[in-house]
């Protein structure tokens, strides 16, 4: 045993910079692997911050490309989703979304943020309350400011 260690020293010292690079590379994939596993933890295994998170669904449709024989998602129709609602018997509650890119203008300050209408429903499917503000009213157009790089702009009303 005494003569494999001595064997390996001089190997080390032989060559160190090979040596310093393998055990950099194996540290290095290690931190790799913990970081990795951690976030699949977070991400995966914990449940959603919702009440009743396994009761959370999400649809959409999907359709077949003709040119690459392929299926795709797709978003479900406003009045597809309508339809469902009227009909609604699976479900205890479902809400619709759909974002885009926005540029937003207050006077001379601009900038781009998501912006996503959502129906009436949206905050209280999960059963949560928006970070800020208030949850969407029935009777009001559905639209709000959700996240991008803009700066604070002045808000009607």
């Amino acid at each position: 045993m005494l003569r494999t260690l001595e064997f390996g020293f001089r190997l080390i010292a032989r060559q160190p910079g090979y040596y310093i690079a393998f055990t950099l590379d194996i540290a290095l994939a290690v931190l790799l692997a913990a970081g990795f596993l951690s976030n699949f933890e977070r991400v995966l295994l914990k449940p959603l911050p919702y009440p009743e998170p396994d009761q959370l669904v999400s649809i959409w449709r999907e359709i077949q490309n003709p040119e690459t024989v392929r299926w795709q998602r797709t978003l479900i129709s406003g009045p597809q989703y309508l339809a469902w609602e009227k009909q609604e018997q699976l479900f205890e509650s479902g809400a619709a979304y759909h974002v885009r890119r926005e540029t937003l203008i207050d006077g001379e300050v601009s900038g781009e943020a998501l912006v996503a209408e959502v129906t009436h429903q949206f905050f209280g499917t999960p059963k949560v309350l928006p970070s800020l503000g208030r949850p969407v009213l029935p009777e009001r157009r559905p639209s709000g400011v959700f996240g991008g790089s803009c700066p604070p702009l002045r808000w009607p009303g």
